[in-house]
Order: C-alpha cells, then sequence, then structure tokens
C-alpha cells in the first residue's frame, strides 16, 4: 500500500491543481488557496521528476550495472553466511 502511495501522490496533486484551476485565477480567491495551489505545483513538478528520474534510472541500468553501488553485497553476506553453518 506503501508504493502505491508513493506512485499515487503524483496522481492526487495533479487531480488537486485541476480541480481548483478556476479558483487559482479567479482574482477573488482566497489567498490561502492560492498559497496551497502553488506549493501543490512545486511539489508535483518535483515529486514526478524525481520519480521519472528514479524510474529511468533502474530502467536503463536493469541488467544490473548499478550493483556495484549496493551498500550491502549479498554475495559476501551469503559467504559470511555459509562460513558460519
Amino acid at each position: 500500500m506503501f508504493y502505491a502511495g508513493c506512485v499515487g501522490l503524483p496522481w492526487l496533486l495533479a487531480m488537486m491543481l485541476v480541480y481548483f484551476w478556476n479558483e487559482y485565477w479567479d482574482e477573488e480567491a482566497s489567498p490561502v488557496i492560492k498559497s496551497y495551489y502553488k506549493w501543490a505545483f512545486i511539489v508535483f513538478v518535483v515529486y514526478t521528476v524525481a520519480l521519472a528520474g528514479w524510474y529511468a534510472t533502474f530502467l536503463v541500468f536493469k541488467d544490473g550495472a548499478l550493483s556495484s553501488l549496493s551498500v550491502l553485497r549479498t554475495s559476501s553476506a551469503l559467504e559470511f553466511l555459509e562460513d558460519v553453518a
């Protein structure tokens, strides 16, 4: 459920931006709503760019080219466990 929320957050922000579009451009609108709209737009752009960058990175390097960046090397951990047993 957590991962669905992480992927769904940009969609939720996009729907909010569409819903409050007319309210944002209305000159008599509440400044609080305009402030929330601006922050939602900024968060939407930053989060979408970060999510797309993360996805593209792991799509391009799906063959294990990033395995050297692993914090915990699985092979050495397995060798250690075999030596202990």
